[in-house]
């Protein structure tokens, strides 16, 4: 089970469904209201991305941001992210208590809408292109700058933290986790002599 985590003010505020889990403001809704978890809705994202606002909590991004994902999305050379940039307390939040992030036996169930409950207009995409396995660890990266790129809408450009970061910070099955327990999972990707590029942060 995901670890237990108070909620940020920013997620208190969010409606709620009959579990008590915040209902994110990005996530596609039926018309009758029911919120589809695994789903994003796209219009949403835009304006997240329009007016600079996290798309968890729909309020709006600080000067530093923080984004969240695999080995990969965080220290390739060409690795990117498919989500968007956060409040840091609410990306440690979801790296605590979202299942995907944070359950170590996550079933990867994904729950695909009722057509009949959707508006006319609305099309569910998959992106094929994003590794299917999850992760070992995840990696929480603090930045000012992002680039964007690779789409155009409705679908969402994948972002890209540019250097200097502020920092970095290692999550497994919902905790923090240090730098030297992380770092044979980041070898086993990327390595036995792979370092940590230092020269990226502040």
């Amino acid at each position: 089970m995901p670890h237990a985590a108070a909620e940020p003010l920013r997620i208190a505020r969010l409606p709620h469904d009959r579990r008590g889990y915040p209902i994110p403001f990005n996530m596609l809704r039926a018309d009758d209201g029911t919120p589809f978890f695994t789903v994003t809705d796209d219009r949403k994202a835009w304006r997240c991305i329009r007016e600079a606002r996290f798309p968890i909590c729909g309020e709006r991004l600080g000067r530093w941001k923080w984004i969240a994902g695999g080995p990969r999305s965080a220290f390739h050379p060409g690795g990117c992210y498919a989500d968007l940039p956060m409040h840091k307390e609410c990306v440690e939040f979801a790296l605590q208590t979202c299942p995907y992030l944070a359950a170590p036996k996550y079933m990867g169930r994904i729950d695909v809408p009722d057509p009949s409950k959707l508006p006319p207009e609305a099309r569910i995409l998959l992106d094929v292109t994003q590794t299917p396995e999850r992760p070992e660890i995840f990696i929480a990266v603090g930045a000012e700058r992002f680039s964007m790129g690779g789409a155009e809408f409705p679908l969402v450009p994948y972002i890209k933290p540019k250097p200097p970061w502020l920092g970095w910070s290692f999550w497994q099955h919902g905790r923090r986790i240090e730098e030297d327990e992380a770092m044979p999972y980041l070898r086993d990707v990327f390595g036995r002599d792979w370092q940590l590029p230092r020269e990226w942060l502040e």
